[in-house]
């Protein structure tokens, strides 16, 4: 067995033991709504959706004030792909707690998927205003500049997020991305190697060596055109 696998066996015990003490605080505690979130917590933990689902909902009915509940619901039923109820529960947790940044962050990626671009830029948007220092709003907002053409304010943002932090490996290949697409070819090299040195055996590491052997095989004038990738996490 590899390290990686001891260690995956051992977070998924860790999980298991949560439920196993939940459940026994549940028998004795049944109302009590911080005992079916944490068990919902490992349920997630473990890859059992519905049942963290069920959980939950359950610690909402029990305590429905609570926006953390919600938030982590919305996200599950993210991971179920189901964008609407989590859609649903974000914005619940928003009017909850107006100040969580978090809760925009999380919305606004709904909204980028589902392609309600200017959704996604107000919530990215409102996400930095509450918390300027967190970099990942600022890739959102990036990436929905990018599917509305402001090119500007995308690199300008990817910029940002580098600059907040340097070894944010998707912000130079989306970076990237976009300096090749609009042909500053040497500049779009820059980041792909940079993205190879942060994290060559990543997905974006992977992406990146490609496309460097594609673009220094490139003649100057030849034309590099290519879809904007967006199967990468922000």
């Amino acid at each position: 067995m590899t390290g990686s696998q001891v260690t995956t066996q051992g977070v998924q015990d860790y999980w298991k033991r949560i439920v196993e003490e939940c459940s026994r605080e549940i028998a004795e505690l049944p109302n009590n709504p911080l005992r079916y979130y944490k068990r919902a917590q490992a349920y997630k933990g473990i890859g059992e959706l519905e049942l963290a689902l069920a959980d939950l909902t359950k610690a909402i009915n029990l305590k429905p004030e609570d926006p953390q509940a919600y938030i982590l619901r919305g996200g599950t039923y993210r991971q179920l792909r189901q964008p609407d109820l989590a859609l649903r529960d974000f914005s619940t947790a928003i009017q909850l707690n107006p100040g969580d940044a978090n809760a925009y962050l999380l919305r606004g990626n709904i909204y980028k998927i589902e392609g309600r671009l200017e959704e996604a830029v107000a919530d990215a948007t409102k996400s930095i205003e509450l918390d300027p220092d967190q970099p990942q709003p600022y890739v959102l907002r990036g990436n929905a500049y990018v599917d509305l053409n402001n090119y500007d304010g995308a690199i300008a943002d990817f910029t940002k997020t580098i600059t907040l932090d340097d070894a944010y490996t998707n912000a130079y290949y989306f970076r990237a991305m976009l300096y090749h697409r609009i042909r500053q070819k040497e500049t779009a090299i820059d980041d792909y190697q940079r993205v190879v040195e942060l994290s060559p055996d990543s997905q974006a590491g992977k992406l990146a060596q490609r496309k460097l052997e594609i673009l220094t095989a490139l003649e100057a004038d030849e034309s590099m055109d290519e879809p904007f990738e967006e199967n990468l996490l922000a």
